[in-house]
């Protein structure tokens, strides 16, 4: 990782903890992306793999509608303050995706991982699919 991409990944989840810090812990699904929605007649009818199901800060399931639906999506469901720390999640998630290839000794996961974070970072993209923030 170059030294730019790391100085941003250390930023990123500095930020994101200290976003944290107040919020209320509540039960999130901790995966909620478009994999894990079932649908009929543009319709969610089902939620699947819970495994990562935990008490938590709840923009971590925004996050991943931010990630899977976009920016408009994920607005429609969240507060202002809900979605920026969705977007500080959203930015960590290739780091969490590295963390678990490096502890459990899956080199391909871990640079998978490393590689998305610093393709968004170059993009621009990190915080925000396409680089489309939300209007103020």
């Amino acid at each position: 990782m170059t030294t730019g991409c790391a100085h941003a990944a250390r930023s990123a989840i500095e930020e994101l903890l200290g976003a944290e810090a107040s919020v209320v812990a509540r039960p999130v699904h901790g995966d909620l992306t478009r994999f894990n929605l079932r649908w009929a007649n543009d319709r969610v009818v089902g939620v699947l793999d819970w495994d990562h199901a935990a008490v938590g800060d709840p923009a971590i399931d925004v996050a991943g509608i931010l990630t899977s639906f976009g920016v408009q999506a994920a607005g429609d469901v969240a507060d202002h303050d809900t979605l920026h720390r969705a977007s500080l999640h959203r930015a960590t998630f290739p780091l969490q995706v590295a963390a678990a290839g490096h502890l459990h000794a899956d080199d391909r996961l871990r640079d998978t991982g490393i590689r998305n974070f610093e393709q968004r970072h170059r993009e621009g993209t990190l915080h925000w699919p396409a680089g489309r923030k939300p209007r103020s």
